[in-house]
C-alpha cells in the first residue's frame, strides 16, 4: 500500500509553539513556507521590544566597558542583558591581588550588577594598547615617506 503524501507529513509545529514550547526544528528540515513564517515571527517580537532594550541585546558579545559607582572600572564581553534592563551581566578579566597569600591572581570572570550601580555604559569596538598605536603611526609615518620618495622617483 502506497502511502499519499498527505498520510506522511507530520503535524506542522507553529512558530507560537516554538516560543511557548521551546521546540525549535532544524532549520534543514523545515520549509520555505516554515521559514518565512518563523522569521515572521523573529520579526514581530523584535518590533514590539523597546528600543532601550534593542539598543543593549543588539550590542551582545561585543566588548564593554563598565564603570561603577565607586569609579570601578571593568571591560568585557556583553554576555546578557535582562529585559527590563535592571542588570547586566559581564565577562571579564581581572588581577586581583589576595592578601591572604601576598600574590596577584588573574581572573576570568562573569560580574553581573544592577543598572542602578553603573554610571557609564561603553561599547567598545577597538582595542589597541598605546605601544601598539605608535609601532602602527611610526609604520604610516614611513610608508608616507616611501611613497613621497617613490612618486619623486617617477618625475
Amino acid at each position: 500500500m502506497k502511502m499519499t503524501s498527505e498520510q506522511n507529513e507530520q503535524p506542522e509545529i507553529t512558530p507560537d509553539v516554538y516560543l511557548l514550547k521551546g521546540m525549535f526544528p532544524e532549520l534543514k528540515t523545515m520549509n520555505k513556507k516554515q521559514l518565512k513564517e518563523e522569521a515572521k515571527m523573529w520579526r514581530n517580537i523584535w518590533q514590539w521590544i523597546p528600543t532601550e532594550v534593542k539598543y543593549y541585546v543588539a550590542r551582545t558579545g561585543q566588548l564593554v566597558g563598565i564603570t561603577m559607582r565607586n569609579y570601578k572600572r571593568y571591560m568585557g564581553k556583553l554576555l546578557a542583558t535582562y529585559w527590563d534592563i535592571k542588570e547586566v551581566e559581564l565577562g571579564v578579566e581581572d588581577v586581583i591581588y589576595d592578601v591572604a597569600t601576598g600574590q596577584r591572581f588573574f581572573e576570568r570572570k562573569v560580574i553581573r550588577t544592577g543598572m542602578g550601580g553603573i554610571i557609564d555604559f561603553q561599547i567598545i569596538y577597538d582595542r589597541i594598547s598605546e605601544e601598539k598605536l605608535k609601532d602602527l603611526e611610526e609604520q604610516e609615518e614611513l610608508q608616507s615617506i616611501e611613497d613621497a620618495e617613490q612618486e619623486e622617483n617617477v618625475e
